[in-house]
């Protein structure tokens, strides 16, 4: 998996403010479809290195077998506050106990998908003005 993408979009410690934090980026290496594919944009507020509100999050899983960056969502339990995590993306939720265990680091959250418009809804616009 090729990393760079999501390591340059970090912002660097002399430029945080909360216009700094928040960053556009492709979402080549944080493929969670439906919610994320791999043309979308995505706008990753950095400063939110913590589990909040329920949605998607860049994380980072570090492990014996190396190194995972990508894009995953999560959400809390309303009544008993636990997290959980869609481990595929397609539904897949599990109880994560501690994110500390698992090795996983949060970068950020996906603030905002944004995705591209599809090549017969640019000629349906076009013909239409």
């Amino acid at each position: 998996m090729q990393t760079t993408l999501i390591e340059a979009a970090y912002p660097t410690n002399a430029s945080r403010s909360p216009i700094a934090n928040k960053v556009l980026m492709p979402a080549h290496d944080c493929w969670c479809p439906p919610a994320v594919d791999m043309h979308d944009v995505l706008r990753v507020d950095f400063s939110r290195t913590a589990i909040g509100p329920n949605g998607h999050y860049l994380i980072q899983i570090k492990d014996a077998n190396g190194e995972w960056r990508g894009c995953r969502p999560f959400r809390r339990q309303e009544l008993t506050q636990r997290i959980e995590m869609d481990v595929s993306g397609s539904g897949e939720w599990r109880a994560v106990a501690s994110l500390e265990d698992l090795n996983i680091d949060v970068m950020g959250f996906v603030e905002q998908v944004y995705k591209p418009a599809s090549a017969s809804a640019a000629v349906e616009m076009k013909g239409a003005a």
